[in-house]
């Protein structure tokens, strides 16, 4: 039995002794690449309390824990030589008080810090005019990228943009990144900011510049879009997929982490809309050593930055204390009390979405009120409010306006709502009942503006946002208008009312049935 186990043990011994002497003569003729994703941080440079699934009551985020987890992972490539490049999907330069009152200052020079190679420029980025993105260019270590954005004089790419990037990784390997605003920014953001601009559609630009950066010598070339993988056509996934490009990057609201998958010889991969710096993507990919380089694997992870598991970094800690120590004072200072918690909404009525169009009838008598959903960017915490908190909340400049519109611009306006495709408009002084079965199968129900039916062609006095004046969020019946005013501040207003209900209790919100929808 002892010399049948020897005999085991030996042939066993044998095979390994041959395996590995065949691994060291004819070596693997593949080898390893990461991507490192993050985006969609919205100015969330500290940690956090999340609020819902999977982290719910758990501390994540912020730009020095999250550069613990970044800096773990490169160190784990570069043991073992393996090239990565460090990308964002933008959306990072606006969104808290933090980011809002240094404009991006702050996030700019963390982002140098932790060796960011590229971030695209989203329309939130655009939050501070575009003349502050070509400053804080200046002082960028990385890339602020746009492959589609042109100056309308020139009809050249602006020279704080970089429209085509090559990455010289490690081991010979050359990545070419390209990045796709939006092209409909000029309605996601306000038109000073994007003055003297012009945004082109990806069949204007894709495929010539995936073609010259391979003649550059790229030997991967990878897509950054802010498209979401659920809202995104058929026309405009067609002209990726015949440009070609190796990898494209988009958007997701899945609660589970992405699993990347190849579609039309595209590889896809997802991160988070929601992200606010709760996580970090990882793809990783199986190429040939030899040229033209193929990808012959895929695999990813989704990791959770997450307080319990990691420390701050010190390094990123104290760059962002130095950048906001001016304005903490600010930030911390106590403006009221809110009795529970409130959440916002995209699609429904929301009770800060209410409270936000009442205080605006009130401070100028109007008719009704409207506010899009996408101006509220967080929701309300049970407890003490600060201006931190309204600048989360609502983290752009907009000015109250008020203006005369026909009932038949209220209606259409109302219908583009009802298509849910920026979002609702929260109301005050009217209700409206919509249907929506899909993007494609939607109906405006009925109008009633305070309590009676709606007459087409009455004028009516309506008070919104700068945003929404301008058309924003495609909401295009506002710029026909008349007797348009600008008002003041719409957060100074909202903060004073804040402050104001605070004083005699803790301030309770509710919704009132204005919005009805049947799905």
């Amino acid at each position: 039995m002892k010399d049948k186990l020897g005999q085991i043990f030996l042939g066993l011994s044998i095979c390994i002794l041959i395996g590995v002497i065949v691994w060291l003569v004819y070596p693997s003729p593949y080898r390893a690449c990461h991507l490192i994703l993050t985006g969609m941080g919205r100015g969330r440079l500290y940690p956090y309390v999340a609020k819902f699934k999977p982290y719910k009551g758990k501390t994540m985020g912020g730009f020095a824990l999250m550069n613990s987890v970044v800096k773990e992972q490169i160190a784990s490539f570069t043991e073992v030589n393996e090239p990565y490049c460090f990308l964002s999907l933008g959306a990072e330069l606006s969104g808290t008080a933090e980011a809002f009152l240094t404009k991006g200052e702050a996030i700019t020079k963390a982002f140098n810090s932790m060796k960011l190679d590229a971030m695209l420029v989203g329309n939130i980025d655009f939050s501070f005019g575009k003349e502050r993105l070509e400053e804080l260019s200046k002082s960028c270590k990385f890339k602020y990228l746009s492959s589609n954005i042109l100056d309308e004089k020139t009809n050249l790419v602006p020279k704080y943009f970089t429209d085509e990037l090559i990455i010289e990784a490690d081991n010979d390997l050359k990545i070419g990144i390209l990045g796709l605003t939006p092209p409909d920014t000029p309605n996601l953001a306000t038109k000073d900011s994007v003055a003297g601009l012009k945004f082109l559609k990806a069949s204007d630009i894709l495929k010539r510049k995936i073609d010259s950066l391979k003649t550059k010598g790229a030997d991967i070339v990878a897509l950054l879009t802010q498209y979401h993988k659920e809202y995104i056509t058929a026309e405009e996934w067609l002209t990726i997929a015949s440009a070609s490009p190796d990898i494209c990057i988009l958007l997701d609201s899945d609660i589970d982490a992405p699993i990347p998958f190849v579609k039309d010889g595209v590889i896809v991969y997802t991160i988070s809309s929601y992200n606010q710096t709760k996580e970090i993507d990882i793809l990783n990919l199986e190429i040939t050593k030899a040229r033209p380089v193929e990808i012959v694997g895929l695999s990813s992870k989704r990791i959770a930055v997450n307080l319990a598991e990691y420390p701050e970094d010190p390094e990123i800690a104290s760059i962002l204390d130095k950048s906001t120590a001016n304005m903490r004072a600010f930030r911390d200072k106590i403006i009221g009390k809110f009795a529970k918690d409130y959440a916002k909404s995209y699609y429904y009525e929301c009770p800060f979405g209410d409270y936000i169009t009442d205080v605006m009838i009130k401070e100028t008598g109007a008719d009704i009120a409207m506010q899009n959903s996408g101006s509220i960017q967080s929701n309300v915490s049970e407890g003490q409010f600060t201006n931190g908190d309204l600048f989360r909340i609502m983290p752009f400049a907009n000015k109250v306006v008020t203006m005369d519109l026909k009932g038949s611009d209220i209606m259409e306006l109302l219908t583009i709502s009802a298509s849910r495709k920026r979002g609702i408009l929260q109301v005050s002084g009217l209700e409206y009942s919509y249907s929506y079965k899909s993007k494609n199968n939607y109906q405006l129900k009925y109008v009633k503006i305070n309590n009676q039916d709606i007459i087409s062609d009455k004028k009516y006095k309506v008070v919104t946002n700068s945003f929404l004046a301008e058309g924003g969020d495609n909401y295009t019946p506002f710029t026909r208008g008349e007797n348009v005013e600008f008002g003041r501040s719409q957060r100074d207003l909202v903060r004073e009312a804040i402050a104001s209900q605070s004083m005699i209790s803790p301030i309770e919100l509710q919704t009132y049935n204005r919005i009805i929808v049947e799905e």
